[in-house]
């Protein structure tokens, strides 16, 4: 009798864990598709013109964790997307391609860093001579 009480006890537990590890696979799964839904939404908006909206889809993305190369992706775009709206806010621009730089150092990713570049030479054509872009040359080192 006590060894079945044993097996029954190890029985529930094991179902309750799975149960519970497929409960944050699920979540995991979610977080992902969803960011995935609001990169391809900021990207189309961008593509669009949608500027605005381009925006608030990229923060969602980097909001949502997803994995490191599509948070790059999404601050890069995001970067290109400010570039581009009339109401250019420097100080927002630097801050987020700061995050875009160094996230594509660390990941070594030679896309993302050369979107990052792209992005550099752009700003310097916008702003050029602003002492506070040219500082920026001091990350773009490529490894």
């Amino acid at each position: 009798m006590k060894l079945h009480n044993v097996v029954t006890t190890l029985y529930w537990a094991w179902r309750m864990s799975i149960s519970w590890c497929l409960g944050m696979m699920s979540q995991a799964l979610y977080r992902l598709q969803a960011a995935a839904l609001a990169l391809e939404d900021g990207l189309t908006h961008a593509y669009l013109g949608m500027l605005e909206k381009a925006q608030d889809s990229l923060n969602q993305v980097i909001d949502k964790a997803p994995p490191e190369r599509t948070r790059i992706l999404a601050y890069n775009s995001h970067v290109l997307a400010l570039l581009k709206s009339s109401g250019r806010n420097m100080e927002q621009t630097v801050t987020t391609w700061v995050a875009a730089m160094q996230g594509a150092t660390t990941l070594r990713s030679e896309q993302r860093w050369q979107e990052a570049m792209e992005n550099y030479g752009i700003m310097q054509a916008l702003w050029p001579g602003e002492r506070r872009i040219e500082e920026l040359r001091d990350l773009a080192v490529h490894w």
